[in-house]
């Protein structure tokens, strides 16, 4: 069956980063700085929420965070150049993380991808449930949004207890896992695709033996 939807993670995934984990300061030290005060208490740190209360402009903020993130965070060119294959042969494109939809396009956006470029951001925010990405009805969610029942669906992640066992249990019928320290570029293991680079998950996704 084609494949119909891409769900993509994000962290590890997509990107990579250096060993300040991906941002020098804290998303708390940035609202404190934008709003000129360090009142601010770690509770309150919910983007949308935040921005408003205090006054913040978000074009401002986003750009002070891309600023952060661009110096320890990149988006690899094999992530760039697999999303604008999904792109370029129709698949829809959704990612599928914990990171919410405004610090997901922050991410995307060091690779030149905006909003336009997905159909829609299954952060782990989405559903309501805190547990997020880490509960058990997060790709059943997702199935549930898409109208779909996981054949026509191919999950790319690189974390077997947050992307690769629970897509399976789902239903989802491709899932691909991205090891950049694999010797091989492809090999299937745990009813699932590792690939050394997403350069190789084109073919995959193309219904293709790699």
């Amino acid at each position: 069956m084609k494949i119909e939807y891409v769900l993509t993670d994000v962290d590890g995934t997509l990107t990579s980063v250096d060993k300040t984990g991906g941002m020098a300061r804290s998303i708390l030290s940035h609202f404190q700085e934008a709003a000129g005060c360090g009142d601010i208490p770690p509770s309150d740190v919910c983007i949308s929420k935040t921005l408003a209360k205090y006054g913040i402009s978000p074009e401002k903020f986003a750009s002070k965070l891309r600023e952060d993130l661009a110096q320890h965070t990149v988006l690899r060119p094999d992530a760039a150049a697999f999303l604008r294959f999904c792109r370029a042969s129709g698949r829809k494109l959704y990612t599928a993380t914990t990171n919410s939809k405004y610090i997901a396009l922050l991410k995307l956006s060091l690779g030149g991808f905006t909003e336009e470029d997905f159909c829609g951001f299954f952060g782990g925010d989405a559903f309501g449930n805190p547990l997020g990405k880490g509960s058990p009805a997060y790709f059943p969610s997702i199935l549930a949004a898409l109208g779909s029942t996981g054949e026509n669906v191919a999950m790319i992640g690189d974390e077997p207890d947050f992307d690769l066992y629970p897509a399976l249990r789902a239903g989802i019928g491709t899932v691909i896992m991205v090891d950049l320290a694999q010797r091989e570029d492809v090999c299937r293991k745990d009813g699932a695709y590792f690939v050394n680079s997403l350069l190789h998950a084109e073919k995959i996704i193309g219904n293709e033996e790699p």
